[in-house]
């Protein structure tokens, strides 16, 4: 995967792990290193993160899928289906 693909691919899945706001990572791969601006509240199972491209400033808003063993994660997927 090359540049952009393949950081925010890195970046999806670091939305699973512990972030904390103001924490830089690094793609090791690509060399490129993000800094956490926001994450959203899990309080709703919602699981997200902004993070800004510390060369570019670019914004990166990060999505986790869908948790296969959590019921309700499914359920809220299922809700979005078109009927």
């Amino acid at each position: 995967m090359p540049g952009a693909t393949q950081d925010n691919a890195m970046l999806s899945s670091l939305v699973y792990g512990n972030l904390s706001v103001g924490q830089v990572v690094t793609n090791e791969e690509s060399g490129s290193k993000f800094e956490v601006i926001a994450l959203s509240p899990s309080t709703d199972g919602y699981q997200g993160a902004i993070f800004k491209d510390v060369n570019t400033n670019a914004i990166i808003v990060a999505n986790a899928g869908t948790n296969p063993i959590d019921v309700r994660d499914l359920g809220n997927d299922g809700e979005m289906q078109p009927t």
